[in-house]
């Protein structure tokens, strides 16, 4: 009872919520929101490589906002995802890394060249092999200070396959008298730094405060923790700290000064110095800047520490400077300032030598790019430092300098001498703000160089001496968000072919504005799930003109390629992947072995390298490029179905004898030379053809899944070398019902015993039915289930698409065995997917589908068409084919043959494809009518020292954007709009029309003229929409509104009138299409200039500058105020949700909020605030739409759905909540936030809150769904685990002896939540609340895209 509800779309609303609002005469009504982080944001503020997890892995981090993401560097040099940590529940304001120092890779060979190179890249080798005892603390360890004024430790541990495991420690940068009294502490971490043998920390803030503490030596920690091969989390505990009475005190020093602090950095003693540490600061003070140094003697406490008192002072142009880069041979450093760079010597002995260079740029080398994307010339944004052998960089110093337009420098000198300022890398086509890096690949023949974009996609990049600098992978960035629409999917309808009337969703693709300027602005889809990062494509479209009904792929024993086998109704096609050279070749049977005269019905390879073809005449055996060493005929008969299960070298057939069809197998066995089959006994006949084999080992037996064309799957079991009669036969519902592929997957990911086994049947109609073993027992009665109770459970049916469901095992999951797997791929020729179970016990727990995303580096816009078919190598196959092709992925798109890796990160993500086009985008708009999306872009063009900012219109129709795959810009028309300056603020597509239902066609665009000697002013364009015959679609400009303030905000009202804003001014202006002319327009005055205007009935909803929401009545033609946001706030955006009393807004403060416009007749003059919500950032779009795919399961209908989007590129779901659900979500909630494995960073401060709902204040009515999302993932055993954990958990005392702010005991509080289920889920006694809860959250957290 949720949104639908709420917004009055449920059918059989109990609590009667949906009438309440509807109810003229009630109060406001009681109602939550949940909002749920759907993508994060991909700005990164900084790239850290740091072996976190262990010596020898090659980690980089990646520092976001309020998150961290760790890769690792593979000796290719391309990175790969691992895990990613965002419970911080703050944003991140600084962060260094402590610890050990780098030291050079393993120095390999350059790679190979052609094929050999991209299968290299496909299964990367990682530096080191890791040993298999990884419970270690890590060499380097990470140290952030967040906003919420705390400093946090992190590194993690991994142990073989394991997931990663983070462990930190927490500390406060100031008492919370402290953060009281003054705004000072409250900014601490704003600048950090560690010396550079990590003895010691600095944490500053801007207003002249630093806090200095004492590092514990790595040696001494990794005592600490480290305790007979296992990690002590709660001993760790980076800091140094002396024991008073039994309490534990932090050694700290705090020092204050006048002043600004503007960098921050230790410095390096001189070789020998061992316990010299010391400490600069740059500090702007009284309109000057001078340089500061504080030292102190590491044996001795921090009492001890000097500083210099009055300072060095800086040169004129050396004011502000932009990088503080300390040297590693003595005591010095560089300051680099927007002219000047400065190398500064012998700081420390007061006779200070001082070296000044202007930053000139070299040539042309160095010019802006685009020159009209500023007024000043680019600043120098940030450094790296590479890794250099040891010896040679104790007398050298080696910097990369990055510009934030891309440029790169390289610097090269001695710190005795003049700095070498002429070598230039190159540009990097990416802006780079401070996330920028060198990284240690390894290999000493060139330096790799890793940025992430800022507006723009990043990159890694190599550089190599004399060679030109080189994109080899692409860090994808889809920032800023400055608008997006919902557009519908190409596919067609999905009708209700199923008793359960699931018809389809109409999912609809997001198009967002991201990016600046020429080379990267550009519109992109945002597309979410798991990414399949194509690095072979193959044309095969002459092969796939009779269809295609199978591939598979098989190894070259010899070592030297792939073998891909296709076929299609009448035969078969067998290409060949060399790995030397990139020559795809397409071989004839007697080069191979493989009869390519028929179709082939199955193939595989066996553990024991025996290659197995059945076609429709024979059963086959070889070793390709070999002699066949089996073969057997079907005389008198033909095999019309067939499966093979290489993992235990068997086979299954269907062969028809005459009028009969007979099921029959055996397993091939080797005796001496010879290779024989060993059949299972006497053939069984089939009441029904085939439309499906399949044949697995589960624990000590084997079962045969038969799919028959009558629409049933029955379930046979050979036992001692025979087959048992049926054990099963179930029918599956509905039309079309018949079983066309069928996979077995293992929930656990174990082998011997396997459990929660899982049969997974792909139908022709477009489901997906999944039943579950609940032991490996032979069983007597499968699905029906009587004896000894049910062994086989049917656990859900799940909605896939239109077309025949292709099911298989996802080998990239298979165990060493490669027997088990524990997750499936699924194709439905519009969807690509991989189907997964949450570790549950319980058999109703649901699947988790997620979409696989074909990329192409080379082509960013690459538009996945229809998946024709899929497969990947059988897991036994590693060594034969690359070093580690598990996640492999082969798949026919369209009419191209696709070899791809999938993503190792098990989070699914977004997966961008930007399409450029020319400009900056600043508005989007799709029309449906023309199938169009409309694009509001600017050029910028200079011409005689001056920036022209020209905006632009563009007409895209949907199969452009749709199937564009290339860099280039759209080709298509571009209108100019305005004069120079102007700039276009709203988009409307408006069909005024007349009382005879004539209607017209128009394009309302709104635009902002910024002028120096006095304010704004604004137009208001009409344009008509015309189509010539060619059915190409253009504009002409009709009407011409000028007005004297700016115009942000345009909205349709009625049949022919215009509601839009001009500065403060709301405006009423309608058409009479009789005569084609305006009528005089009616104003209101509004408090502030409007942003956002939309239009209910007679309502006239309008956020403004400062008002998160305004109402108006239109009244026999006038604009009467309603009611406004009770608080005053600085709008951004609203959503009004019918029927016209819910209306969601957003502020520049981070703030959502839930406002009701109570009914006409009340004496009222302002909406209640229902709830607030604050979020990591400000929404500036809310999207209603129907976002969901086929597959989802949830509460709310698609059309229900609600997105917002934040201008650093994060979207977060929103689902509104009643008052029963809100107070069971916020019970979970507040239990969770106290835990230390859910909320690490947070749960200290949440004891002194009761875990019992509250309403009291609006942002309680938050519920924040990824904290809910952490206790289903980080449960252990299973998804329900840790919630039972909570639930049944004694209360926790103080040390006086008083109860925190909980139940009294354990049972009291599991006694509260078991009525706030029953009263949220009507959930009976009898059944299991905590897991009707957990299948609640997850239909309730399913991610919307």
């Amino acid at each position: 009872m949720d949104t639908p509800q709420i917004l009055g779309y449920g059918q059989g609303d109990s609590n009667g919520l949906g009438m309440a609002i509807m109810d003229r005469t009630l109060r406001a009504p009681a109602m939550g929101v949940l909002t749920r982080t759907l993508i994060r944001s991909p700005v990164v503020k900084w790239i850290i490589p740091a072996r976190i997890r262990h010596k020898d892995k090659n980690d980089i981090l990646f520092i976001h906002h309020n998150w961290i993401e760790i890769m690792e560097l593979s000796s290719d040099g391309h990175l790969c995802d691992v895990a990613i940590k965002a419970d911080f529940d703050s944003a991140i304001r600084s962060a260094r890394v402590l610890g050990a120092t780098r030291k050079p890779a393993l120095v390999k060979e350059p790679e190979e060249e052609g094929i050999d190179a991209i299968i290299k890249q496909e299964a990367p080798e990682l530096m080191v092999s890791a040993p298999d005892n990884m419970h270690e603390v890590a060499p380097q360890i990470l140290v952030m200070a967040l906003e919420s004024n705390n400093l946090v430790f992190v590194f993690a541990t991994q142990h073989n396959s394991e997931p990663v495991r983070f462990i930190s420690y927490q500390h406060p940068l100031a008492a919370e008298s402290e953060r009281n009294k003054t705004e000072h502490f409250k900014l601490l971490g704003r600048h950090i730094a560690v010396d550079p043998k990590s003895r010691a920390l600095a944490v500053a803030a801007y207003g002249g405060r630093f806090v200095l503490y004492a590092l514990k030596p790595i040696a001494q920690l990794k005592a600490e923790v480290e305790l007979n091969g296992t990690l002590i989390d709660e001993n760790f505990r980076p800091l140094k700290a002396v024991s008073v009475l039994g309490f534990t005190t932090v050694i700290e020093k705090r020092f204050a000064m006048d002043g600004i602090i503007l960098r921050m950095e230790f410095l390096h003693p001189f070789p020998g110095d061992d316990s010299h540490v010391i400490l600069l600061l740059v500090v702007s003070r009284g309109g000057r800047t001078r340089l500061m140094w504080y030292e102190w003697d590491s044996s001795k406490d921090l009492d001890t520490t000097k500083w210099n008192g009055s300072g060095y002072p800086v040169n004129r142009d050396e004011q502000l400077p932009l990088l503080l880069i300390p040297f590693t041979t003595s005591p010095g450093f560089l300051l680099v300032c927007e002219k000047v760079m400065s190398s500064y010597r012998n700081i420390l002995t007061g006779q200070v030598v001082s070296t000044v260079a202007r930053l000139k740029p070299i040539k042309e080398l160095e010019q802006p790019e685009e020159l009209g994307s500023s007024k000043r010339f680019p600043l120098w944004t940030y450094w790296a430092r590479p890794v250099r052998r040891d010896g040679w960089d104790s007398t050298n110093e080696v910097i990369y300098l990055c510009r934030e337009d891309g440029v790169v420098r390289f610097l090269e000198f001695q710190t005795d001498s003049d700095i070498n300022l002429l070598a230039n890398v190159g540009r990097l086509e990416t802006n780079i703000d401070s996330a920028f890096a060198s990284l240690d690949i390894g290999n000493g023949y060139y330096d790799l160089l890793a940025a992430a974009g800022d507006m723009s996609d990043g990159g890694l990049f190599t550089f190599k001496a004399r060679k030109n600098v080189a994109k080899i992978q692409c860090i994808p960035s889809w920032t800023p968000v400055i608008d997006f629409v919902a557009v519908p999917s190409s596919s067609s309808s999905i009708s209700a072919l199923s008793p359960n009337k699931i018809r389809n969703r109409g999912n609809e693709s997001i198009y967002a504005c991201v990016g600046r300027g020429k080379r990267h602005g550009a519109i992109c889809e945002i597309r979410f799930g798991i990414e399949a990062q194509s690095s072979v494509r193959i044309p095969i479209g002459d092969y796939l003109q009779a269809g295609i009904l199978g591939m598979w792929i098989l190894p070259d024993v010899s070592g030297h390629g792939i073998f891909i086998l296709l076929t299609n109704p009448s035969r078969s096609f067998v290409f060949f992947v060399p790995t030397e050279g990139d020559d795809i070749q397409e071989l004839l049977d007697d080069e191979t072995g493989i009869s390519l005269d028929s179709q082939t019905l199955s193939a595989g390879s066996t553990k024991d390298g025996l290659i197995v073809q059945i076609t429709q005449n024979s059963i086959l055996g070889f070793v390709l490029h070999n002699e066949r060493i089996f073969e057997k005929g079907s005389a008198g008969c033909v095999i019309i179905a067939a499966c093979i299960e290489g993992a235990i070298s068997a086979i299954l057939t269907a062969i028809r004898r005459g009028g009969d069809v007979y099921l029959q197998g055996g397993i091939f066995r080797n005796q001496g030379n010879e290779v024989f089959l060993e059949e299972f006994g006497n053939p069984i006949t089939l009441s029904s053809d085939p439309s499906s084999l399949s044949l697995h080992a589960i624990g000590q037996h084997i079962y045969a899944f038969v799919g028959t064309l009558e629409g049933t799957l029955q379930i046979y079991q050979v036992f001692h070398g025979q087959f048992l009669s049926p054990l099963c036969e179930h029918k599956f519902d509905g039309d079309f019902s018949i079983c066309d592929s069928i996979a077995i997957i293992f929930k656990h990911h174990t082998e011997n015993p396997p459990d929660d086994i899982l049969v997974l049947c792909g139908l022709r109609n477009g489901f997906l039915q999944i039943f579950k073993m609940l032991d490996d027992q032979a069983p007597e009665i499968l699905l029906t289930g009587v004896a000894d109770g049910p062994t086989f459970l049917h656990c859900e049916t799940v909605l896939m698409g239109s077309t025949s469901v292709t099911v298989t095992r996802d080998t990239s999951t298979a165990t060493q065995t490669g027997s088990c797997c524990s997750k499936a791929l699924v194709v439905c020729r519009d969807a690509l997917c991989r189907l997964e179970y949450s570790h549950n016990q319980s058999g109703q727990s649901q699947a988790a589908v997620t979409s696989i995303w074909l990329t192409d580096h080379e082509e960013p816009g690459f538009s996945q068409g229809p998946i024709l078919a899929a497969a990947q190598s059988d897991p036994w196959n590693c060594n034969r084919m690359t070093d580690s092709p598990m996640n492999l992925l082969f798949c026919i798109e369209s009419s191209q043959l696709h070899m791809a890796q999938l993503s190792a990160c098990s989070q699914s993500r977004a997966v961008p494809r930007p399409l450029s086009i020319g400009g900056t985008p600043t508005r989007i708009l799709y029309s449906t009518q023309l199938a169009t999306l409309v694009v509001a872009l600017t050029k910028t063009n200079v011409r005689t020292n001056k920036r022209l900012v020209q905006s632009y219109l563009s007409l895209i129709h949907k199969g452009h954007f749709l199937h564009k795959d290339d860099r280039s810009a759209f080709d298509s028309e571009l209108y100019k709009v305005g004069r120079p300056g102007e700039r276009v603020m709203a988009l409307l597509e408006w069909f005024p029309s007349d009382v005879g239902n004539n209607s017209y066609h128009l394009l309302v665009v709104t635009t902002l003229l910024p002028h120096k000697s006095h304010k704004n002013t604004g137009h208001l364009y009409i344009y008509r929409v015309a189509r010539d015959d060619g059915g190409k679609y253009s504009l002409k400009l009709i009407f011409t509104i000028k007005l004297d303030d700016a115009v942000c905000a345009v909205a349709a009202h009625g049949s022919s009138s215009l509601v839009y804003s001009s500065g403060s001014q709301l405006i009423l202006h309608t058409l009479q299409l009789s005569n084609k002319k305006f009528e005089p327009s009616v104003a209101s005055p509004l408090a502030s200039p409007a942003i956002h205007i939309s239009v209910e009935g007679p309502y006239v909803y309008v956020s403004t500058l400062r008002s998160s929401l305004s109402i108006f009545k239109v009244e026999k033609n006038r604009l009467v105020p309603q009611m406004s946001d009770s608080e005053a706030g600085s709008g951004l955006y609203h959503l009004a949700l019918p029927p016209r009393s819910l209306i969601l807004a957003s502020n520049r403060e981070r703030r959502l909020l839930g406002l009701w416009q109570p009914p006409v007749g009340q004496m009222n003059n302002s909406t209640s605030t229902l709830f607030q919500a604050v979020l990591p950032g400000s929404l500036t779009r809310l999207r209603r739409g129907s976002f969901k795919p086929p597959w989802h399961h949830g509460p709310t209908p698609a059309r229900n759905t609600i997105l917002g989007s934040s201008a650093d590129g994060s979207f977060y779901q929103l689902e509104l909540l009643s008052e029963a659900s809100w107070r069971l979500l916020c019970f979970i909630q507040n239990l969770a936030r106290r835990n230390s494995v859910v909320c690490p960073s947070t749960y200290q401060s949440q004891q002194n809150k009761h875990i019992e709902p509250s309403n009291q204040k609006e942002h309680y009515l938050h519920v924040d769904g990824d904290i809910l999302l952490r206790i289903l993932d980080r449960g252990t055993p299973d998804d329900t685990s840790l919630l039972r954990t909570m639930l049944v958990e004694e209360p926790e005392q103080t040390l006086s002896g008083r109860r925190l702010h909980d139940f009294d005991t354990a049972q009291a509080r599991y006694g509260r939540f078991c009525e706030l289920v029953a009263a949220a889920l009507a959930q009976g006694t009898e059944d299991d609340p905590v897991q009707a809860v957990v299948k609640y959250l997850r239909c309730l957290l399913q991610p919307v895209l």
